[in-house]
């Protein structure tokens, strides 16, 4: 044993916890590469369909705000947390 290094107790827990720590990296390499990174995406959007809104954004907004008010109006509960 003359010669020869022996790892302290110290640098064996250095040595496992740093290899702890890097086993979540090391895990989600595996699975980004099962994944197929890096491969060309299919396209997940499909165009809307029907005719497009044909007012003005302020005039869309207001619809949007009236929409909602008058759902909560007609909608709530004259009783609390029913």
């Amino acid at each position: 044993m003359s010669g020869e290094r022996i790892l302290t107790r110290r640098e064996a827990m250095r040595i496992g916890g740093m290899s702890l720590l890097c086993s979540p990296l090391a895990a989600l390499a595996a699975l980004a590469a099962l994944a197929g990174c890096g491969a060309p995406a299919s396209r997940t959007y499909t165009e809307p369909g029907g005719t497009p809104y044909e007012g003005t954004d302020e005039q869309l907004l207001d619809e949007i705000q009236r929409a909602a008010f008058s759902f909560f109006w007609n909608e709530a509960s004259p009783i609390p947390a029913r």
